[in-house]
């Protein structure tokens, strides 16, 4: 590849931020995940660095992470595949009160040194009654809950996510995601298309008859607020 068209960035975080997304296995009894992840209990994963594609054609070298060995996807589909280094990393899927084993195997580069995962603390609390939910509902919130997360995460270096999910009787389902990450000037993001996926998890919340707030500053972490209509529940 010719440096005329590789952009070399390296990563300056020894820590490989770790998402796991609860919420879809807290919307139905039958607790099926909305997009692929692996499941566990005991999840093998490798650290590794490798050049990733940009949407201008750019190569950008960075650290990630990815699977070590066979997984188990859930739903399981045809040709999914779990690479060894992949930006975003591979979800895990866990089930509520779940004790999971995460073996990281270090690949990177001598001069990286050691590695870790990040793994924030996140907080789940549910209210009212629980009701079944469309394979759409649950496929637009796990995708915004998986964005909020990432954001929270790599943008804010939130040490701590809290997630309530609310029934509210008769008509309405409330995910609030709180964070202690440091903000951000929300009305200058939002004058920039598509800044960090607000504009994507946004839209998700409309196609199922929502709506999705969020309240942040600089230095006062970020709040988000999704009601959906209980009608998109059942259809």
């Amino acid at each position: 590849m010719s440096p005329m068209n590789m952009k070399r960035a390296i990563s300056m975080t020894r820590l490989v931020p770790v998402v796991i997304v609860v919420v879809v296995l807290l919307l139905t009894a039958a607790a099926h995940a909305a997009a692929p992840g692996i499941t566990g209990p005991t999840f093998n994963l490798t650290a590794r660095a490798n050049f990733i594609s940009q949407p201008d054609g750019a190569m950008v070298y960075s650290w990630g992470y990815g699977c070590a060995g066979s997984v188990t996807f859930k739903p399981a589909m045809p040709n999914n595949h779990c690479e060894t280094m992949q930006v975003p990393g591979p979800t895990l899927i866990v089930n509520e009160g779940q004790s999971v084993t995460v073996n990281l195997t270090n690949n990177l580069p001598a001069a990286a040194g050691n590695t870790s995962i990040l793994f924030p603390g996140f907080q789940v609390t549910v209210s009212g009654n629980r009701r079944p939910a469309s394979l759409k509902l649950q496929q637009q919130l796990f995708r915004i809950v998986q964005e909020a997360t990432r954001n929270a995460v790599r943008h804010g270096q939130a040490k701590e996510i809290n997630m309530d999910l609310d029934y509210l009787d008769p008509d309405v389902l409330r995910v609030q995601m709180r964070d202690d990450g440091h903000g951000f000037d929300l009305e200058e993001a939002s004058r920039k298309l598509g800044h960090w996926g607000l504009t994507t998890m946004q839209e998700r919340a409309r196609q199922v008859g929502g709506e999705l707030k969020i309240f942040t500053a600089p230095g006062q972490g970020t709040q988000i607020e999704i009601l959906v209509p209980i009608t998109s529940l059942v259809n």
